[in-house]
């Protein structure tokens, strides 16, 4: 007796898998992802079948989106693409379900699971720039009074205060027949300096140099010459910017060495701001409080990965020693 078995076409078996990549990356699949496997001798894989759509991410077909229970030729498969959404990340971060087929029956639903190893972001902070308190300009820095007395001034030898007026008889040395008087200015606001000059009355010259210097590091902002052979007042006017640290100190130094009676006078000395008629001082970048007030110092930041993989912490460095830094709750001195 014969028995002659008809072959039935088996349905082939697939298998779960799981792939792993990093956050902000694309992962494409390939054939051998969905673990294939037929009995049937000959058989190949000639298609899988998307039965369960990922959750999150997408998946796509040659940049198109893919739909659930759309059927892919296995020829197609290596433009088969699952992109996490951006700055996500997670163990089983993404489930896709499917089957596979040998061209006539299909396996049962397997799925690949799809890891996401988070990748850390530069965060970004902002600092807001035009944080500051309001300030009021001292406009007038200098004001020439009545020269009745030398208060604030520091009058060398040869100089004295004569008629209400700064009097330079003739200087005998290098370091003779100065004035000097500092002040503070504000960092990059324009000011103005002027002053009338002339002689004590005859027609001998007499001449002068007006310098406004760093007192820190003694750079000369602006200096400007005086000569004169008239007892006519003129006036001279220089400008200069403030700076940001120290005192600027304006010297008015005897430039003439001729010792006669005749002297050089300086009178209706004024240093004001340019912006006296705004009453302000530009900030620019920067952060500016008047002294012994606090400076409310804005500060934000955003973290990119909203996956809860990450942390922000906040680095304050260059703080001055005896600076106190408040959250409003926990205050810190920096040493």
């Amino acid at each position: 007796m014969t028995f002659n078995v008809t072959p039935v076409n088996d349905a082939p078996t697939a298998q779960d898998n799981s792939v792993t990549i990093n956050e902000d990356s694309s992962y494409t699949f390939a054939v051998a992802d969905f673990g294939f496997n037929d009995i049937d001798t000959g058989d190949t894989l000639q298609s899988v079948k998307i039965t369960t759509m990922p959750t999150t991410g997408s998946l796509t077909l040659n940049g198109s989106a893919v739909s659930a229970n759309q059927s892919i030729a296995a020829a197609d498969l290596g433009n088969l693409v699952f992109t996490p959404t951006a700055n996500a990340s997670g163990n089983s971060y993404a489930s896709i379900g499917f089957t596979v087929s040998d061209g006539t029956a299909e396996s049962a639903a397997q799925s690949i699971s799809v890891n996401v190893t988070p990748v850390t972001d530069t965060p970004v902070i902002t600092v807001n720039n035009d944080v500051y308190s309001s300030l009021t300009l001292d406009t007038e820095l200098i004001a020439n009074g009545d020269f009745s007395v030398a208060s604030d001034w520091s009058l060398n030898n040869t100089v004295d205060i004569l008629n209400g007026q700064l009097s330079f008889s003739g200087a005998q040395g290098p370091n003779d027949g100065i004035a000097e008087q500092n002040f503070t200015s504000h960092p990059d606001v324009n000011y103005s300096l002027s002053l009338s000059y002339a002689t004590s009355g005859a027609t001998t010259a007499q001449s002068g140099l007006v310098e406004l210097i760093d007192a820190g590091s003694g750079t000369v902002l602006a200096s400007q010459t005086i000569n004169t052979n008239t007892g006519t007042q003129q006036t001279l006017n220089m400008s200069f910017t403030g700076i940001a640290i120290g005192e600027v100190t304006l010297r008015i130094s005897d430039t003439s060495s001729v010792t006669d009676s005749v002297d050089l006078r300086i009178d209706n000395i004024s240093i004001q701001a340019d912006s006296a008629a705004n009453n302000h001082i530009p900030i620019g970048v920067g952060v500016f409080a008047q002294e012994d007030q606090p400076i409310a110092v804005d500060l934000s930041t955003v973290n990119a990965d909203t996956d809860g993989s990450e942390t922000l912490n906040i680095q304050l460095t260059g703080i001055p020693a005896g600076v106190q830094i408040s959250d409003g709750i926990n205050a810190i001195t920096s040493t």
